[in-house]
């Protein structure tokens, strides 16, 4: 039984006061801390991050306190970017503790220094979907155990490089409360009546340059002209940032009058402003095309939203087509008739936002995960 781990962190996505700061690696990246922490034969549990700034490691130990057995010794960590101060820091852990936990694969080169202990890799999506080279590939070669977050990312992984570990399947969680040990989860709690439902299409993600549009984004402002032409008063709701946002707004402005009079882009918004969205619109859409989950389906399904996904991720293995959402090819004239039957069946859209509700509280809940991570680490009892 291993009993002192070393987690090592690209990000965890705390501030100095103690708030979140946004992104689907960091979030998956806490739920895994909390999970180890409170594996029960556990006595030390190290955690390194290394974008963190310094005066968040208190934060991050009061949350894992929240879940880690009492006689657990806890040493945070964090290291403001220098990769150095780092790699320096997991040298001297290495003869303290059994087993490391690399949240990362750019973090697990640290991995291949000498007399390292045996380690276990995270694999999240998009830094596999790329051939590896040098160090990196050597990396995943070489983890005693390798855990993806979907197997469509341990499909494509191997499929590129057939000498890796076989994967072990741990799909995500809905995150609970940054301070509190299990989550009553509002979303959970009130469903909004059709009634107070907008004929609005609801998308959130990055819109990013450096992802080359893969959200979607385009093939759905593309679709408004057609979804608009049968549903007049249908409107695209786009929530997020980035360094496409004007790329895509002058896209949608130059649509016909009445078209790209119906999207709105919202910008950033804080948790309680776009809780306010989830509830009025009808439907989510976000073909994405490299997905290695897909977080943000969950937020979707746990507010009663039926989902649009692409057929060309992990998004399929979240989303059950025609039953919690619709998959469909990535092509803005199939995105618009997905669009379309939802938006004319509302009672229809309904019933799978329900189901996806369901799906989500029976399998997405952080104590499902929990069990997960102890069962594919060796920890469970």
């Amino acid at each position: 039984m291993t009993e002192r781990w070393l987690i090592v962190a690209p990000e965890l996505g705390i501030n100095s006061a103690g708030e979140i700061i946004p992104g689907g690696v960091q979030r998956a990246g806490r739920c895994f801390c909390r999970a180890l922490a409170s594996a029960p034969a556990l006595k030390t549990l190290s955690v390194f991050s290394l974008t963190d700034a310094p005066d968040a490691a208190p934060h991050l130990e009061r949350m894992l306190r929240l879940y880690a057995p009492p006689k657990v010794t806890l040493r945070i960590k964090c290291f403001g970017g220098s990769r150095f101060q780092l790699s320096a820091a997991v040298w001297r852990e290495q003869f303290k503790i059994d087993q490391v936990l690399y949240l990362h694969l750019y973090q697990a080169v640290l991995g291949l220094a000498p007399f390292h202990p045996p380690y276990t890799l995270i694999g999240h999506g998009a830094e596999l979907f790329e051939p590896l080279v040098g160090l990196r590939r050597l990396a995943l070669r070489r983890a005693d155990r390798f855990i993806t977050v979907s197997a469509h990312t341990a499909q494509t992984a191997k499929s590129l490089d057939p000498r890796i570990p076989e994967a072990q399947i741990v799909p995500l969680c809905l995150e609970p409360p940054m301070y509190q040990r299990e989550d009553s989860d509002p979303g959970f709690v009130r469903e909004t009546v059709l009634s107070e439902r907008h004929p609005a299409a609801l998308m959130v993600g990055t819109m990013s340059r450096w992802q080359q549009f893969t959200k979607g984004h385009r093939e759905v402002i593309a679709a408004w002209e057609q979804v608009s032409t049968q549903i007049p008063n249908a409107e695209l709701w786009i929530v997020g940032g980035g360094d496409a946002e004007s790329d895509l707004r002058v896209q949608a402005a130059a649509l016909p009058p009445p078209v790209r009079d119906r999207i709105r882009f919202w910008g950033r918004l804080n948790d309680s402003e776009l809780e306010q969205l989830w509830r009025r619109a009808c439907l989510f859409v976000l073909p994405s095309t490299r997905e290695g989950f897909g977080l943000v389906y969950l937020e979707a399904m746990r507010a009663g939203l039926p989902c649009i996904a692409s057929n060309a991720d992990a998004a399929r293995e979240v989303v059950i087509h025609e039953q919690t959402g619709l998959i469909t090819p990535p092509q803005p004239n199939l995105i618009a008739q997905a669009i379309l039957r939802l938006l004319k069946d509302p009672h229809w859209a309904a019933q799978l936002g329900a189901a996806g509700r369901i799906r989500c509280a029976e399998l997405f809940q952080f104590a499902h995960f929990r069990l997960r991570v102890l069962h594919a680490l060796g920890l469970e009892s």
